[in-house]
């Protein structure tokens, strides 16, 4: 089917009608927007259509912030001030401007991703390179953030120093926040980064934190035997620098530095040092070799059982969660093999209470949950990066069902909209707190078929709003004295007219028509 692209445009002003029948809800259509987060009344919405931008949703102006990346948690507030990084170091994004906290940035702290931000604004999340060496590379953290973009000394939250098997982990991270701040959610990467599973962090009367591991239990179901980790007893390899001096060592080090940055060739070490320095690093390479070499065969026992335990134990997708906002329940994406060997997915649901967790039936296929609302309603969506369609669980019920499913019996026109435009899929769906506004965001694999001009955007959003007097349709009320008077929001008269017509000449924001507040597209 082909479909007109004037059909999906919003008008942005609409007549009520007349009596108590209810009005009808057509979705509208925006270009270059790709919504992925959501604050959570529905004002401001983190876009990745092409450079990364913040789209408030009330004036329908999308504001850039390149290069930046939104953060992967509960990214954005109630006061449109999003978290994310930039090139690796974390920024805040707040009002057009992109802020890069000092208390999380310089010489301690050269690595930060803000993941997470109240919906207040007022604490954040991330992760941050570690200043102890104790092996882990990344750390969680929190801090305290004002409107003013300054950030709170960082409080690094505790973490495991060993993963399940016995190792320090890679990293641990910190996802997802609670409202009040006093719960937060991520993952362990294990010592070789083949293996993730969930960690969530709480907070207190006293102001004190601690961790909890909800899978601990289900690792190694089967009790097979791990040995003790050969790597755990490796000696440090030798470095060539610490058996040279003096000005040799200088050049060694220039010359390795312009090697490293792709401006010289790689140093030989044996060049920078004199005879009895080069059979000195000569020995301790020939002891690190005999070393590893004795341990061949235990290495390869480790990785084998390694792998056995991995095939039996519930495995995470990186990153994959979403929080209940009280924090008391969170939801992450894992799976296990089955006996043909085949990952068999689901929706795991994790208790932050007593370490307890079920698993969420899904529709057929790989989901990830994308939120989880106040009144228990989940979302989990399929296929992002292709064809994404989205589903909905609602509280008590036992199956999820399709936003056409949803809509059908208070909405049958939305359903009928979204059978006959948004193609293969709804899209990445989010939703307000209050369930008045959808967003969907489709990629260009949904719309490839539709007769539109690609030369302009990459991706789409659509809107459902069924809030008229809180979203983008809001409604003009008739003329009084036949006359409709609008003011800016500064209390400036903009217009006065006797043409509803006329009002279509506005430009886009919010606006008082006859006492009554409007949005304009």
């Amino acid at each position: 089917m082909k479909m007109k692209r004037t059909l999906l445009i919003a008008t942005g002003l609409l007549i009520p009608f007349i009596g108590s029948a209810r009005e009808l809800v057509e979705p509208k259509y925006e270009t270059g927007v790709y919504v992925l987060k959501m604050s959570p009344n529905g004002k401001w919405m983190g876009s990745r259509a092409g450079d990364a931008s913040m789209y408030n949703y009330e004036t329908g102006e999308n504001i850039y912030h390149s290069p930046c990346v939104l953060g992967l948690g509960n990214a954005v507030a109630n006061n449109g001030m999003a978290v994310g990084d930039a090139n690796d170091v974390g920024a805040l994004f707040y009002k057009g401007k992109t802020y890069f906290p000092e208390a999380i940035g310089g010489d301690n702290y050269w690595f930060c991703d803000i993941n997470a931000i109240t919906k207040d604004g007022t604490y954040i999340a991330g992760i941050l390179n570690n200043t102890k060496r104790d092996g882990v590379s990344y750390v969680p953290f929190i801090a305290t953030v004002d409107e003013s973009g300054n950030v709170g000394e960082p409080t690094i939250l505790p973490y495991p120093k060993e993963d399940f098997f016995g190792a320090a982990p890679q990293f641990v991270t910190a996802v997802w926040m609670s409202d009040d701040a006093k719960t937060v959610v991520g993952q362990v990467q294990d010592w070789r980064g083949m293996f993730s599973y969930p960690i969530y962090f709480k907070q207190d009367d006293s102001g004190e934190w601690a961790y909890g591991l909800p899978t601990e239990s289900s690792f190694n179901p089967t009790g097979i035997d791990i040995p003790v980790n050969p790597w755990l007893n490796e000696p440090a390899f030798p470095d060539p620098e610490n058996f040279m001096s003096g000005l040799r060592k200088d050049a060694y080090l220039t010359a390795f530095e312009a090697y490293s940055t792709g401006m010289g060739p790689y140093p030989n070490p044996a060049d920078y040092m004199l005879d009895d320095e080069y059979d000195a690093y000569a020995a301790a390479v020939t002891s690190y070799n005999e070393w590893y070499y004795g341990q061949v065969e235990a290495i390869r026992d480790y990785i084998r059982i390694y792998g056995e335990v991995l095939r039996t134990t519930p495995s995470f997708a990186a990153n994959d969660m979403a929080m209940h906002p009280s924090g008391d329940y969170f939801l992450m994406r894992g799976g296990v093999e089955d006996e043909n060997g085949d990952m068999v997915s689901a929706i795991y649901k994790f208790s932050t209470l007593d370490d307890s967790y079920e698993t969420i039936k899904c529709p057929q296929g790989g989901f990830f949950p994308n939120q989880v609302l106040n009144n228990g309603t989940i979302l989990i969506t399929k296929g992002i990066e292709s064809v994404p369609t989205t589903y909905i669980l609602l509280p008590g019920a036992d199956e999820f069902i399709t936003l056409q499913e949803y809509f059908a019996d208070s909405y049958p026109e939305i359903s009928e909209w979204l059978d006959d435009t948004v193609p293969g899929g709804t899209g990445v769906v989010l939703v307000n707190d209050d369930m008045t506004i959808f967003s969907g965001a489709l990629t260009p694999e949904q719309l490839a078929d539709y007769d539109w001009d690609f030369s302009d955007f990459y991706y789409s959003n659509y809107f459902i709003d069924l809030n008229p007097m809180g979203g983008v349709e809001s409604l003009v009320e008739e003329p009084k004295n036949g006359k409709y008077i609008v003011y800016d929001i500064q209390g400036v008269k903009v217009l006065e007219t006797t043409e509803v017509g006329d009002l279509e000449n506005l430009g886009k924001g919010l606006y008082i028509v006859n006492g009554n507040k409007i949005i304009k597209k």
